[in-house]
């Protein structure tokens, strides 16, 4: 309710902004009397309405907290791993301070060279002696590598496919590491390179070869079989390598070096039949390499090597079946054999030294 006056339009004496102004109809005379008016309003509010949006905020909320709380528990998982991982480190340094494992490994290490039982008891011994969790040991050439031994402390779980794609696929020429232990071996002394992992020439390494690598070591040296690094490696979540671990690593360098050079010299006496037979062309350049066999007759040879039958001999060397025949006999004379077997027989035994000395050859240059 409201007081106006009666003018011909009714205006409002107590002005307010809820209430409307009071209006009518013209009147003929003016007035200053008092008029009174009502008016009725709906005050409507839409609040109720919020198509889900207070809903919507507090479940954020919602998630926000239980973000809050996994971080949390995040936490603590991570800070109780770093406590295991320093308590099992600090275990195996007391360990090796007592005397007790790495002799044993040591021992067992010894027993096993020129056997396959050698990459586990090398990781068995890496382990006691620094720490390591995995190694990779390999024959060095100016152009070559070769694998000596790949293992982990758990030999199941060994990265078999990225050891090969190292050695196969040419990535260690891309390895900074693996560069400067070419220039290292030139020297007496073995040599230790601690690799850091923010250098860029790891970029593509580090997804290819040590996608869970946290530390690396390569030891180096040369032993009178040539040159020999291994690469000593540290998985996460573990910690990096203690000064102490790589100091111990480092007095037993001349000692696994010579051990890999042992190793490797007892394994290459013993013939590859795997990579002896792998590709008709070191087939054929080791039998030219190691007799006097005319070339056709080395081609003939070398071809019943790979497994190719007379006819198939034939047709690869765009001759007739009996010339094959012709030169196969000729072969089998000169080098007083009879069957293919004592072919294999006398193949396997010029390739193991054929090989080794093949491999040498560049180490021995290098020295020089």
């Amino acid at each position: 309710m409201n007081r106006a006056t009666t003018n011909n339009v009714f205006g409002m004496l107590l002005p307010s902004q809820v209430v409307a102004p009071i209006s009518g109809p013209v009147l003929g005379t003016n007035g200053v009397g008092s008029a009174w008016g009502s008016t009725v309003g709906i005050v409507a509010s839409w609040e109720p309405f919020d198509f889900g949006l207070r809903e919507a905020n507090v479940a954020l909320a919602r998630a926000g907290r239980a973000r809050a709380e996994a971080g949390v528990v995040r936490t603590r998982l991570e800070l109780a791993v770093l406590v295991a991982d320093t308590m099992m480190t600090v275990m195996v340094q007391d360990r090796v301070a007592a005397g007790g494992s790495p002799e044993a490994a040591l021992a067992n290490l010894v027993d096993c060279i020129g056997e396959e039982r050698f990459g586990p008891a090398l990781a068995s011994f890496l382990h006691s002696l620094c720490g390591a969790d995995h190694f990779a040991a390999f024959r060095m050439g100016r152009d070559e590598l070769r694998e000596v031994a790949a293992c982990c402390v758990q030999p199941e779980h060994t990265a078999r496919d990225r050891v090969e794609s190292y050695v196969r696929q040419g990535l260690w020429k891309s390895d900074p590491a693996m560069t400067e232990a070419q220039r290292c071996v030139e020297s007496t002394a073995p040599a230790l390179i601690h690799v850091d992992f923010s250098d860029r020439g790891y970029v593509d390494l580090r997804l290819r070869v040590y996608p869970h690598v946290r530390d690396r070591v390569l030891l180096c040296g040369r032993a009178e079989g040539g040159a020999f690094g291994l690469s000593v490696l540290r998985s996460d979540p573990h910690t990096p390598f203690a000064n102490e671990a790589i100091e111990r690593l480092g007095r037993a360098a001349e000692l696994l070096v010579s051990m890999l050079a042992k190793h490797a010299d007892v394994c290459q006496s013993r013939p590859d039949v795997a990579q002896a037979l792998t590709t008709l062309a070191e087939i054929e350049n080791c039998i030219v390499a190691t007799s006097d066999l005319p070339r056709r007759e080395a081609e003939v040879c070398a071809r019943i090597l790979y497994g190719l039958s007379s006819v198939g001999i034939a047709l690869d060397l765009k001759v007739s079946e009996e010339t094959v025949k012709t030169y196969r006999k000729r072969a089998y004379q000169r080098l007083a054999i009879g069957s293919e077997r004592e072919l294999l027989t006398w193949y396997l035994a010029r390739w193991g030294r054929w090989s080794a000395e093949r491999f040498k050859a560049p180490a021995l240059a290098a020295l020089h």
